[in-house]
């Protein structure tokens, strides 16, 4: 394990040097963004995350990665959104296409789970 922590560190380090030296490059920024979601640095992921759709615009990618970002600190509109602005940057984009109908369907399902448990109380009572 520690191992493993030491080249996420490492990765950390690289991309941090690369950025240093053309922080304009937005694949650098969706890999950094990627290395933080997978620490749990949400905040950190998110700005990078930003940082790629502004500089990859017709690339769909970093939008999806950044509703994961806002899906995880549960900003359920913010990730709605940033899942139909990959779709719309990308209508070929079937990964866009797929994550936002699963998100859909997943919210769909916590609805009607929240809905269900009310009804099945009435139909215990006598």
């Amino acid at each position: 394990m520690l191992t493993c922590l030491c080249r996420l560190d490492q990765c950390h380090a690289y991309y941090s040097k690369a950025l240093a030296i053309e922080p304009t490059d937005g694949w650098t920024h969706l890999y950094m963004g990627s290395l933080c979601y997978g620490l749990s640095c949400y905040d950190e992921a998110a700005s990078h995350f930003q940082r790629a759709i502004e500089l990859l615009p017709g690339v769909a990618c970093p939008h999806w990665c950044l509703a994961d970002v806002y899906d995880k600190q549960g900003y359920w509109t913010r990730t709605e959104e940033q899942y139909r602005r990959a779709v719309e940057t990308d209508p070929t984009d079937s990964k866009a296409k797929q994550k936002l109908e699963s998100w859909l369907a997943e919210r769909q399902s916590v609805a009607q789970n929240i809905v269900e448990p009310s009804h099945q109380s009435d139909r215990t009572k006598p």
